[in-house]
């Protein structure tokens, strides 16, 4: 959100997200009115460890963009 008090979405947040998430081989999108919402499509062949692999990257593009 750019800006709390009004609730403007960041849509160019949202696709830096994004698109450091594809630069480490994970691909999500962005949906909603305004595309600043993640959605995640995880492939039916996902298992535990996939998950593990994709918290961790997230929690680093998080830590360096959020």
């Amino acid at each position: 959100m750019k800006d709390r008090g009004t609730l403007e979405p960041d849509r160019l947040l949202t696709e830096d997200v994004i698109n450091d998430m594809r630069d480490r081989r994970i691909l999500i999108n962005g949906t909603g009115k305004s595309a600043n919402t993640l959605k995640i499509r995880p492939p039916l062949a996902f298992d535990s460890a996939d998950v593990t692999r994709f918290l961790e990257i997230f929690a680093e593009v998080a830590k360096n963009r959020l």
